[in-house]
């Protein structure tokens, strides 16, 4: 057995890549990490919603095509400026709106927002939703069920210049719906 070396003898360390005091760094991993939240939200803000369309879109209804899905029938009746006779338009008020009416029969409860409805306007990033529906009540659309229900619904047409209809989106079910021209 060997025996131990003097207790009193110096040991000289040597210094190891590890052990030396690193410079300041800190600056380079607060700046990564203000970069990686500005590039987290603005994809967030603008690249996740066009993916989750994609990939978790919407079913596609052709042009005076009937949707006939989960115990839903629903049809795009007609469209255009024309005021239809259910909605009144108070005296001297300029008529701006954009009209859809649709005729329903639903064998399930389903009792959709007003805000559930949106047409999609050509040249427009944001979809313009409805802001009124007759019949309705209290911002909601009552269907009874097995009955045919024709719903009239209204939107606010954008300022800007060209800007013409082209779908109806519904939220549940996520439909998309061409409109006629």
């Amino acid at each position: 057995m060997p025996e131990p070396t003097d207790p009193g003898a110096t040991r000289r360390r040597i210094p190891h890549e590890s052990d030396r005091p690193r410079e300041n760094r800190s600056g380079c991993l607060v700046w990564g990490a203000v970069l990686g939240v500005v590039v987290g939200g603005m994809f967030a803000a603008y690249g996740l919603k066009p993916i989750l369309r994609h990939y978790y879109g919407e079913q596609r209804v052709a042009v005076g095509q009937t949707y006939e899905g989960d115990a839903k029938t629903i049809r795009v009746a007609g469209a255009g400026s024309e005021r239809p006779e259910a909605f009144q338009r108070p005296a001297g008020e300029r008529d701006d709106g954009y009209y859809v009416i649709l005729e329903v029969t639903t064998n399930k409860t389903w009792l959709p927002a007003v805000t559930d409805f949106a047409v999609e306007f050509s040249g427009i990033d944001d979809w313009v939703e409805a802001d009124a529906a007759f019949p309705s009540t209290n911002g909601t659309i009552p269907f009874p069920l097995a009955e045919q229900r024709t719903i009239f619904l209204r939107f606010k047409r954008p300022a800007t210049v060209g800007a013409e209809p082209e779908y109806l989106h519904i939220a549940d079910p996520r439909l998309r719906i061409e409109l006629p021209e």
